[in-house]
């Protein structure tokens, strides 16, 4: 069982913090984008105080700044996103607490495994590549006190298997708005159905 997964993130290294999750399933003939089949949710790592050891949302006058969760902001990176298109920043209204971001996709990726004889071990996520978008969430689930869902055996490269393919940024399937974790994860599963099309990869 296969699943893309793409991150927007606050930085570019495992213990930056993210701004939402995007996934879906697909397979080596089809990525079905119906039912439950997608995942997305913009998530928010509030600032605030801490006091007496207890974090508190919101800041007074003189206050130490924190974020609730112990992640990072990369300066470059938010300038950037700060540049972005208010189509670009729409995607992240309505957050979700970083926890609960982290709960529901576990649900999901549970859900989607359910009925498997290998239950969540049997789920491949792909990545571009795992080193981010899976290094990254992982020290997520780590900075929010979950366990990680996925086995050790799950993380996939899709770098690898485009490059096996032969293909070029012109074989990269574009979907939707770009610097967008649920238009990203579908592009790239698109991708890598292709690149499973032109391997001879059949896992139906």
């Amino acid at each position: 069982m296969h699943i893309s997964l793409d991150l927007e993130t606050w930085g570019k290294r495992a213990g930056c913090d993210i701004r939402s999750i995007g996934a879906t399933v697909f397979n080596s003939t089809s990525v079905n984008l119906r039912g439950d089949n997608t995942f997305y949710i913009a998530t928010d790592n509030p600032r605030g105080r801490m006091r007496n050891g207890i974090f508190e949302p919101g800041l007074a006058s003189g206050d130490e700044d924190y974020l609730k969760y112990p992640l990072h902001r990369d300066p470059e990176t938010v300038k950037w996103w700060n540049e972005q298109t208010a189509e670009a920043q729409a995607a992240f209204v309505n957050p979700v607490d970083l926890r609960e971001a982290c709960r529901k996709f576990t649900d999901w990726l549970c859900e989607i495994a359910n009925g498997s004889p290998n239950g969540l071990a049997s789920i491949r996520i792909w990545a571009n590549g795992p080193q981010f978008d899976i290094a990254i969430l992982e020290a997520v689930y780590f900075a929010v006190g979950l366990p990680v869902p996925w086995h050790y055996r799950a993380p996939r490269d899709f770098r690898t298997i485009v490059e096996a393919a032969g293909f070029g940024r012109d074989d990269y399937i574009k979907y939707g708005e770009a610097h967008n974790a649920f238009y990203d994860a579908i592009s790239q599963a698109m991708t890598i159905r292709n690149a499973f099309i032109k391997l001879g990869i059949n896992d139906g």
